[in-house]
């Protein structure tokens, strides 16, 4: 299955367990954007959502159009073998 983007997975079976929030902080990613990620991710691994619901919740959070959570959206959009929740 497909991990999107910024999603750290561990165990076997393979099991989301969080951001990779360090990562971002290495590569220069602002509070405000780390924060915005972890919003998404909570919808769409902790709000109990189905994901066509919890995309939808995702554009409605992206009103500013910011790029890392473009990138977030669009790996689980583009999703060709299923989403890893």
């Amino acid at each position: 299955m497909d991990v999107p983007a910024f999603v750290k997975v561990a165990a076997n079976p393979a099991r989301p367990i969080g951001l990779n929030s360090i990562g971002m902080q290495r590569n220069n990613f602002d509070v405000d954007t780390i924060n915005l990620i972890k919003k998404a991710y909570r919808i769409i691994y902790r709000k109990g959502y189905s994901l066509e619901d919890a995309v939808k919740q995702l554009h409605a959070l992206n009103s500013q159009a910011n790029p890392a959570l473009n990138t977030f959206i669009d790996s689980i959009e583009n999703s060709q073998r299923g989403l890893l929740r």
